[in-house]
């Protein structure tokens, strides 16, 4: 995946998510919270994800080239996508699709 793709990614994810939820702001939640599957846990983890995006924006326009960076957006980028296939926003063929677009 280059930089085009993954911008490209992310940019998709992030316009599904302002439509769907723009009422959540991004928030950056503890790594030890444990959630139940439901509507809050729904909306922290929304709130999870939007903050994760915005840093995912500036490391793929600031460090496209740097190989820890980019390792580490793959797996930023498989989080998000498997938070959203978990809670059925995104079929898996769709976020496969995402992820090879020429654009």
């Amino acid at each position: 995946m280059n930089t085009k793709q993954m911008g490209y990614a992310i940019q998709t994810i992030d316009e599904w998510l302002e439509e769907h939820f723009p009422e959540i702001e991004p928030e950056k939640i503890g790594g030890n919270i444990h959630l139940v599957l439901n509507y809050e846990s729904d909306m922290i983890t929304v709130a999870h994800l939007k903050h994760m995006i915005i840093e995912m924006t500036t490391m793929n326009n600031f460090e496209p080239d740097d190989q820890l960076t980019r390792e580490k957006l793959m797996r930023w980028l498989g989080f998000l996508q498997g938070a959203l296939w978990s809670r059925g926003y995104f079929s898996l063929d769709t976020l496969r699709e995402m992820n090879v677009v020429e654009k």
